[in-house]
């Protein structure tokens, strides 16, 4: 069974169509075409045998899984941003001044600390800005936290 979808440009980066491509890879072969008018045409071939209704949910999850690609870089950019901010913030460090929340933020942004060095922080203009794997900058004020 082959289908066919059609991805919109503005919406979704090509990185994250050839993300969601490999991702699925196991459920079927995506073969991506060329680029007319802000779309892309997006061939979703699936194994001989495959029902109707499997390559159906196949073409539904391949959308899933582009939302998810998508808003990935945009999350982590967000995440960027804040761990940049709280570590240029000087807060108060005494007993009286310790919370809960900004100590189980501090260790959830050191535990995907690693993944964060992907982004760099620019501070050219302000507000600072993220700049993610893929090269789009995201800017940093759009973000508020305790």
């Amino acid at each position: 069974i082959v289908a066919r979808v059609t991805v919109d440009l503005s919406a979704f980066r090509l990185v994250a169509i050839q993300k969601t491509a490999y991702r699925l890879a196991d459920r079927f072969t995506a073969v991506l075409g060329s680029e007319a008018e802000g779309t892309l045409p997006v061939t979703l071939i699936f194994k001989a045998g495959t029902s109707e209704p499997v390559a159906r949910e196949g073409a539904r999850l391949f959308f899933q899984e582009l939302l998810d690609q998508e808003l990935r870089e945009k999350v982590g950019a967000a995440l960027a941003c804040i761990n940049y901010e709280r570590g240029n913030n000087d807060r108060d460090s005494s007993w009286q001044s310790f919370h809960f929340s900004s100590f189980n933020a501090d260790k959830a942004l050191t535990s995907i600390s690693n993944d964060l060095k992907e982004y760099q922080i620019t501070r050219d203009n302000f507000p600072a800005t993220a700049i993610t794997p893929s090269g789009e900058e995201i800017p940093c004020a759009t973000y508020y936290y305790d």
